[in-house]
């Protein structure tokens, strides 16, 4: 089980310049209904299937870093700050966003 990762400087991933917003337009409409912790683990393992570009159960740092930066993050950004997911972790997202 993931719960942390270490940000290391030295990550190295392609970020795709051709990949734009829309390439994870299919999770914006599970986001939007994500209005409190119950309908937010009710889509959160819809949005971690669209982030999973490989389709392997893992949200890889890279994955993340290629989110952010689609979203236009700048690519030193994405990559300090991108982190590696399983369900169980993304799903902790749910309880950090709707703590109260």
């Amino acid at each position: 089980m993931l719960d942390h990762s270490e940000f290391n400087d030295e990550f190295l991933c392609d970020l795709d310049g051709n990949l734009k917003r829309d390439h994870y337009s299919t999770a914006f409409p599970f986001i939007i209904e994500m209005t409190d912790y119950k309908s937010c683990m009710e889509n959160i393992d819809d949005v971690f299937g669209v982030f999973d570009d490989n389709k392997d159960g893992y949200v890889s740092r890279c994955e993340d870093a290629q989110f952010q930066y689609s979203l236009g993050e700048t690519k030193e950004f994405a990559l300090k700050f991108s982190a590696p997911y399983t369900k169980e972790s993304f799903r902790k997202i749910c309880g950090k966003r709707f703590a109260y």
